[in-house]
């Protein structure tokens, strides 16, 4: 079951990463709100991900600390990002 969960994790920090580098590269995400949004959670998702693989797998690199306060001071940056578009866009949808 470990195993497993470690693959899966494994797996979703993999593709959370390619997202955002495929998005990145093929997409003009900078332009709108929702593009930005998007790109903000996926970075959010590949940031966690990748450093719960990280740690699984390499348990004792010396730099992980600060690894881990980059990373999820980056996600937790992305998500507020993606929140403030939804109330964003709600707002200018709204008015007449």
């Amino acid at each position: 079951m470990r195993l497993a969960g470690n693959i899966l994790v494994s797996l979703a920090g993999l593709g959370g990463v390619l997202f955002v580098v495929t998005y990145g590269l093929m997409a003009p995400w900078w332009r709108s709100w929702a593009g930005r949004s998007l790109m903000s959670l996926g970075f959010a998702i590949a940031a966690a991900c990748s450093l719960v693989t990280i740690s699984l797998w390499w348990p004792d690199i010396p730099w992980r600390p600060w690894l881990r306060i980059v990373l999820y001071g980056l996600a937790a940056a992305a998500t507020w990002i993606a929140f403030a578009t939804v109330v964003v866009s709600q707002i200018r949808r709204r008015r007449p």
